[in-house]
């Protein structure tokens, strides 16, 4: 009966899914999007074709996303080495140098504080920091802004009014009015 031992089928390991690789189609997608375009313009601009550019582009940034930590690794860009350079920016100086009659009379270092100001900034928002959608150039902002403005010509207030009427941006108030206010006019 040794036969019949050969017939039974021999159990098949599943087929592993194909990791996709960074390529430099993916990487043009990314500076694309990064430069302000549309995934749909991104991915037309190296070459997918336009019925399928949207989706093209968007698997290649998924890519990048999946496979990014990976390669930092790879190359030493760990998130602690990361953290030393911001923590390292924080502190930057810069040589400030002062002229008189085209000749350089004196020299100084100073708080790079552009610098500074970017790299607090940035370790702000990955250590969660901030509000959704907030940063450090709105963090002292109040939420509601009110601004009067008088126009007394009152053809002109009517074009003004319709020009700033809200056209359906939730969450904008904009209350304007085109006649002239008692106390103002």
């Amino acid at each position: 009966m040794p036969d019949e031992a050969n017939d039974q089928p021999v159990p098949v390991a599943p087929k592993k899914k194909r990791q996709k690789r960074v390529d430099a189609k993916h990487l043009k997608v990314a500076r694309g999007v990064a430069q302000g375009m549309t995934l749909q313009k991104a991915g037309e601009a190296v070459g997918y074709p336009p019925a399928s550019a949207r989706q093209s582009a968007w698997d290649a940034m998924q890519t990048i996303k999946r496979k990014a930590p990976e390669i930092f690794d790879e190359v030493g860009l760990t998130l602690e080495s990361l953290a030393q350079d911001v923590n390292r920016l924080r502190r930057a100086k810069e040589k400030k140098f002062f002229t008189f009659m085209g000749s350089i009379t004196e020299e100084r270092e100073l708080d790079a504080l552009d610098i500074q100001l970017k790299a607090t900034d940035m370790a702000l928002r990955v250590h969660g920091a901030y509000k959704d959608g907030q940063n450090a150039g709105t963090a002292i902002r109040s939420e509601t802004n009110t601004v009067c403005l008088v126009v007394t010509d009152e053809r002109r207030a009517a074009e003004l009014a319709r020009l700033l009427a809200p056209h359906g941006s939730p969450g904008i108030v904009i209350d304007v009015a085109s006649q002239v206010h008692q106390d103002v006019g």
